[in-house]
């Protein structure tokens, strides 16, 4: 008998791990090719996110035990992201993967649900406060 994976302990890492290898489109290993193309697109995440406008909104959400991408890296990254409304929230004990699985923990989805409400408010509240735009035809006054 041949395994892929073995997965001890039913909590929330395992259920992720068991459902990806369970997905026959999720690769299970790369290349080292493969891997310098990934690096190549995370490096273009980054470059990206320098040029984000500054009046767009950023929400991160971080696992304290992500393997993939350091907690502590999270603030150097902001750093080079201008917008101006950056929230980053941190997941105690938690890794990397938290909105892309069938297995959404309660707090991830109330994360995002408070920020959403928080800038929608904040939004319609903006869109209030702006003067309509005035017409320059004083026949449509």
């Amino acid at each position: 008998m041949q395994f892929d994976a073995v997965i001890i302990g039913a909590g929330h890492n395992g259920l992720v791990t068991a459902a990806y290898l369970a997905d026959p489109g999720i690769r299970k290993a790369m290349t080292a090719y493969e891997s310098f193309q990934s690096f190549h697109v995370n490096r273009s995440c980054l470059l990206y996110a320098e040029n984000v406008p500054p009046d767009m909104p950023i929400l991160v959400i971080e696992g304290t035990n992500d393997r993939m991408y350091v907690a502590k890296a999270v603030g150097p990254l902001m750093k080079r992201v201008p917008s101006s409304d950056e929230t980053v929230h941190y997941l105690k004990n938690r890794g990397h993967i938290h909105l892309e699985t069938p297995h959404i923990k309660d707090d991830v989805v109330e994360t995002v649900d408070d920020w959403l409400r928080i800038h929608i408010q904040t939004e319609s509240a903006r869109k209030r406060s702006t003067p309509a735009s005035i017409s320059a035809n004083p026949e449509q006054l």
